[in-house]
Protein backbone atom coordinates (compact mmCIF):
# COMPACT_ATOMS: atom_id res chain seq x y z
CA UNK A 1 0.00 0.00 0.00
CA UNK A 2 1.23 3.69 -1.00
CA UNK A 3 2.02 6.13 2.06
CA UNK A 4 -1.00 8.51 1.42
CA UNK A 5 0.57 12.47 1.05
CA UNK A 6 -0.40 14.77 3.10
CA UNK A 7 -0.27 18.29 2.58
CA UNK A 8 -0.18 21.13 5.62
CA UNK A 9 -2.40 23.99 5.09
CA UNK A 10 -1.35 27.31 4.05
CA UNK A 11 -1.52 29.09 7.38
CA UNK A 12 0.32 26.51 8.77
CA UNK A 13 3.35 27.34 6.12
CA UNK A 14 3.10 30.82 6.93
CA UNK A 15 3.40 30.62 10.50
CA UNK A 16 6.64 28.63 9.39
CA UNK A 17 7.76 31.56 7.76
CA UNK A 18 7.42 33.82 10.61
CA UNK A 19 9.33 31.36 12.63
CA UNK A 20 12.56 31.96 10.25
CA UNK A 21 11.79 36.18 9.96
CA UNK A 22 11.98 35.40 14.27
CA UNK A 23 14.69 33.54 13.93
CA UNK A 24 16.47 36.03 12.31
CA UNK A 25 15.72 38.93 14.82
CA UNK A 26 16.95 37.29 17.01
CA UNK A 27 20.16 36.94 15.79
CA UNK A 28 20.20 33.79 13.54
CA UNK A 29 20.60 30.04 13.38
CA UNK A 30 24.14 30.11 14.63
CA UNK A 31 22.76 31.44 18.13
CA UNK A 32 21.53 28.96 20.54
CA UNK A 33 19.33 31.33 22.52
CA UNK A 34 18.04 32.58 19.07
CA UNK A 35 16.77 28.77 18.66
CA UNK A 36 15.08 27.93 21.74
CA UNK A 37 13.43 31.68 21.48
CA UNK A 38 12.02 31.57 18.10
CA UNK A 39 10.41 28.01 18.82
CA UNK A 40 9.54 28.97 22.07
CA UNK A 41 7.02 32.02 20.18
CA UNK A 42 6.45 29.54 17.25
CA UNK A 43 4.71 27.01 19.78
CA UNK A 44 2.60 30.03 21.28
CA UNK A 45 1.61 31.29 17.77
CA UNK A 46 0.81 27.19 16.70
CA UNK A 47 -1.88 27.28 19.18
CA UNK A 48 -3.36 30.72 18.86
CA UNK A 49 -3.58 29.56 14.77
CA UNK A 50 -5.03 26.07 15.86
CA UNK A 51 -7.77 27.58 18.01
CA UNK A 52 -9.23 30.23 15.43
CA UNK A 53 -10.13 29.79 11.90
CA UNK A 54 -10.26 33.70 11.49
CA UNK A 55 -6.61 33.79 12.09
CA UNK A 56 -6.17 31.05 9.72
CA UNK A 57 -7.81 32.58 6.84
CA UNK A 58 -5.61 35.67 7.42
CA UNK A 59 -3.35 36.72 4.60
CA UNK A 60 0.11 35.32 4.34
CA UNK A 61 2.39 38.52 4.63
CA UNK A 62 0.04 39.72 7.68
CA UNK A 63 0.54 36.21 9.51
CA UNK A 64 4.18 35.64 8.95
CA UNK A 65 4.32 40.04 9.72
CA UNK A 66 2.40 39.59 12.76
CA UNK A 67 4.89 36.86 13.80
CA UNK A 68 8.00 38.58 13.49
CA UNK A 69 6.94 41.83 15.00
CA UNK A 70 7.20 39.72 18.27
CA UNK A 71 10.56 39.29 17.87
CA UNK A 72 10.98 43.45 16.58
CA UNK A 73 9.06 43.97 20.22
CA UNK A 74 11.12 41.48 22.40
CA UNK A 75 7.99 40.46 23.88
CA UNK A 76 5.72 36.94 24.21
CA UNK A 77 2.86 35.12 23.01
CA UNK A 78 2.70 33.29 26.34
CA UNK A 79 -1.01 33.31 27.36
CA UNK A 80 0.14 33.42 30.57
CA UNK A 81 1.80 36.75 30.42
CA UNK A 82 -0.59 38.42 28.72
CA UNK A 83 1.69 40.76 27.21
CA UNK A 84 0.90 40.64 23.46
CA UNK A 85 -1.93 38.45 21.30
CA UNK A 86 -2.44 37.42 17.83
CA UNK A 87 -5.73 39.10 16.35
CA UNK A 88 -7.30 38.82 13.51
CA UNK A 89 -8.71 42.13 11.99
CA UNK A 90 -10.49 42.11 8.53
CA UNK A 91 -8.70 38.92 6.62
CA UNK A 92 -5.36 40.81 8.54
CA UNK A 93 -3.38 38.96 11.48
CA UNK A 94 -2.08 41.56 14.03
CA UNK A 95 0.15 41.48 16.87
CA UNK A 96 -2.39 43.52 19.65
CA UNK A 97 0.61 44.79 22.57
CA UNK A 98 -1.86 44.70 25.81
CA UNK A 99 -1.76 47.25 28.25
CA UNK A 100 0.52 44.84 30.26
CA UNK A 101 3.11 44.46 27.32
CA UNK A 102 3.11 48.41 27.16
CA UNK A 103 4.18 48.28 31.36
CA UNK A 104 7.03 45.67 30.62
CA UNK A 105 8.97 47.61 27.63
CA UNK A 106 8.75 50.61 29.71
CA UNK A 107 10.06 48.78 32.50
CA UNK A 108 12.93 47.20 30.20
CA UNK A 109 13.79 50.54 28.72
CA UNK A 110 14.56 51.67 32.10
CA UNK A 111 12.29 54.87 31.21
CA UNK A 112 10.05 53.90 34.77
CA UNK A 113 10.38 51.98 38.07
CA UNK A 114 7.08 51.18 38.29
CA UNK A 115 3.70 52.67 36.15
CA UNK A 116 -0.05 51.86 36.79
CA UNK A 117 -3.18 53.19 35.41
CA UNK A 118 -6.74 54.14 36.64
CA UNK A 119 -9.76 54.44 35.24
CA UNK A 120 -11.65 57.58 36.62
CA UNK A 121 -15.52 57.26 37.16
CA UNK A 122 -18.12 60.41 37.24
CA UNK A 123 -19.46 58.92 40.60
CA UNK A 124 -15.55 59.00 42.13
CA UNK A 125 -14.31 62.19 44.02
CA UNK A 126 -11.07 62.74 41.93
CA UNK A 127 -8.86 66.56 42.13
CA UNK A 128 -5.19 67.19 40.30
CA UNK A 129 -3.17 69.89 40.62
CA UNK A 130 -0.18 70.42 38.03
CA UNK A 131 1.71 72.72 39.68
CA UNK A 132 1.67 70.85 42.96
CA UNK A 133 1.24 67.24 41.04
CA UNK A 134 -0.98 66.66 44.46
CA UNK A 135 -4.17 63.99 43.25
CA UNK A 136 -7.10 62.62 45.04
CA UNK A 137 -8.30 59.80 43.82
CA UNK A 138 -11.34 57.72 46.25
CA UNK A 139 -12.02 54.69 44.13
CA UNK A 140 -15.75 53.40 44.32
CA UNK A 141 -16.23 49.60 42.78
CA UNK A 142 -19.45 48.37 40.49
CA UNK A 143 -21.18 45.15 42.38
CA UNK A 144 -21.32 43.86 38.73
CA UNK A 145 -19.63 44.12 35.58
CA UNK A 146 -22.40 45.12 33.88
CA UNK A 147 -23.05 48.03 36.46
CA UNK A 148 -19.49 48.61 35.53
CA UNK A 149 -19.95 48.98 32.10
CA UNK A 150 -22.71 51.71 32.42
CA UNK A 151 -20.78 53.57 35.00
CA UNK A 152 -20.16 57.42 33.19
CA UNK A 153 -16.63 57.56 32.52
CA UNK A 154 -14.33 60.93 33.77
CA UNK A 155 -10.68 59.69 32.13
CA UNK A 156 -8.14 57.91 32.88
CA UNK A 157 -4.55 58.74 34.27
CA UNK A 158 -1.51 57.14 35.02
CA UNK A 159 1.13 57.22 37.86
CA UNK A 160 4.29 56.32 37.08
CA UNK A 161 7.20 56.10 39.23
CA UNK A 162 10.87 56.92 37.19
CA UNK A 163 13.82 55.35 38.20
CA UNK A 164 14.75 58.69 40.26
CA UNK A 165 11.89 58.47 42.73
CA UNK A 166 10.07 61.19 41.28
CA UNK A 167 6.53 60.16 40.33
CA UNK A 168 5.06 61.51 37.22
CA UNK A 169 1.28 61.73 36.08
CA UNK A 170 -0.49 61.63 32.80
CA UNK A 171 -4.27 62.35 32.42
CA UNK A 172 -6.55 62.23 29.39
CA UNK A 173 -10.17 63.25 29.92
CA UNK A 174 -12.74 60.88 28.37
CA UNK A 175 -13.55 62.85 24.97
CA UNK A 176 -10.00 62.14 24.68
CA UNK A 177 -9.91 58.84 24.93
CA UNK A 178 -13.02 58.24 22.79
CA UNK A 179 -11.55 60.60 19.76
CA UNK A 180 -8.64 58.33 19.87
CA UNK A 181 -10.85 55.13 19.57
CA UNK A 182 -12.62 56.88 17.23
CA UNK A 183 -9.30 57.31 14.98
CA UNK A 184 -8.52 53.47 15.24
CA UNK A 185 -9.57 51.20 12.67
CA UNK A 186 -10.15 48.81 15.48
CA UNK A 187 -12.64 50.80 17.18
CA UNK A 188 -15.74 48.30 16.67
CA UNK A 189 -13.49 45.00 16.94
CA UNK A 190 -13.31 42.56 19.61
CA UNK A 191 -10.50 44.13 21.73
CA UNK A 192 -12.19 47.06 22.49
CA UNK A 193 -15.41 45.71 23.05
CA UNK A 194 -13.73 42.79 25.26
CA UNK A 195 -10.71 44.78 26.62
CA UNK A 196 -12.72 48.81 27.24
CA UNK A 197 -10.50 50.16 30.10
CA UNK A 198 -7.50 47.98 29.09
CA UNK A 199 -7.28 50.03 25.32
CA UNK A 200 -7.88 53.30 27.45
CA UNK A 201 -5.29 52.14 29.74
CA UNK A 202 -2.96 51.65 27.51
CA UNK A 203 -3.63 55.04 24.85
CA UNK A 204 -2.78 57.20 28.26
CA UNK A 205 0.48 54.86 28.87
CA UNK A 206 1.44 55.20 25.11
CA UNK A 207 0.96 59.38 25.57
CA UNK A 208 2.71 59.37 29.06
CA UNK A 209 5.74 57.15 27.25
CA UNK A 210 6.05 59.99 24.75
CA UNK A 211 7.19 62.30 27.84
CA UNK A 212 9.52 60.08 28.89
CA UNK A 213 12.25 60.74 26.29
CA UNK A 214 13.41 56.88 25.68
CA UNK A 215 15.09 55.21 22.94
CA UNK A 216 14.63 51.53 23.57
CA UNK A 217 14.21 50.12 19.93
CA UNK A 218 11.99 47.52 21.49
CA UNK A 219 9.47 50.03 22.98
CA UNK A 220 9.54 52.85 20.35
CA UNK A 221 9.24 49.46 17.80
CA UNK A 222 6.22 48.40 19.97
CA UNK A 223 4.30 51.82 19.92
CA UNK A 224 4.61 52.33 16.01
CA UNK A 225 3.21 48.47 15.73
CA UNK A 226 0.77 49.34 17.81
CA UNK A 227 -0.43 52.59 16.05
CA UNK A 228 -0.15 50.90 12.75
CA UNK A 229 -2.70 48.05 13.79
CA UNK A 230 -5.25 50.58 15.31
CA UNK A 231 -4.77 52.55 11.93
CA UNK A 232 -3.61 55.28 14.06
CA UNK A 233 -0.10 55.34 11.27
CA UNK A 234 0.23 55.05 7.66
CA UNK A 235 2.18 51.52 6.85
CA UNK A 236 4.02 54.68 4.13
CA UNK A 237 4.78 56.60 6.66
CA UNK A 238 7.11 54.32 8.69
CA UNK A 239 9.82 55.97 11.03
CA UNK A 240 13.50 55.05 10.74
CA UNK A 241 13.47 53.09 14.40
CA UNK A 242 11.45 50.28 11.74
CA UNK A 243 13.56 50.34 9.04
CA UNK A 244 16.56 49.88 11.11
CA UNK A 245 15.27 47.02 12.83
CA UNK A 246 14.15 45.44 9.58
CA UNK A 247 17.26 45.95 7.58
CA UNK A 248 19.43 44.48 10.69
CA UNK A 249 17.23 41.58 10.81
CA UNK A 250 18.35 40.40 7.19
CA UNK A 251 14.66 38.80 6.95
CA UNK A 252 14.46 35.59 5.39
CA UNK A 253 12.12 35.32 2.72
CA UNK A 254 10.82 31.31 3.20
CA UNK A 255 8.99 29.64 0.43
CA UNK A 256 5.69 28.49 1.22
CA UNK A 257 6.00 25.29 -0.59
CA UNK A 258 9.59 24.10 1.61
CA UNK A 259 8.42 21.14 3.23
CA UNK A 260 5.16 21.13 2.67
CA UNK A 261 4.48 17.27 4.20
CA UNK A 262 6.11 17.79 7.53
CA UNK A 263 5.20 20.61 10.30
CA UNK A 264 8.56 22.54 11.39
CA UNK A 265 10.24 20.71 14.23
CA UNK A 266 8.08 17.42 13.92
Amino acid sequence: MSEQKTTQPLWKSNVDSGYFQMLSIYGGEEREEAKTKAKSEFGFALQAFKKSTALQKCSADSIINAIANIARTSLTLNPVMQLAYLIPRKNQCTLEISYRGMVKLLKDANAIHHIEAYMVFEDEEYSFNPSTQNLIHVQKFAKSEKEHNERPILGCYTRAILPSGVVSYSFMPFWELEKIRAESASKEGMVWKKWRDEMYKKTVIKRHTKTLMTDQPSLLAAMEIDNINNGLNSIQKRSSIMSTIETAAEVITVDSEINPKQDLFD
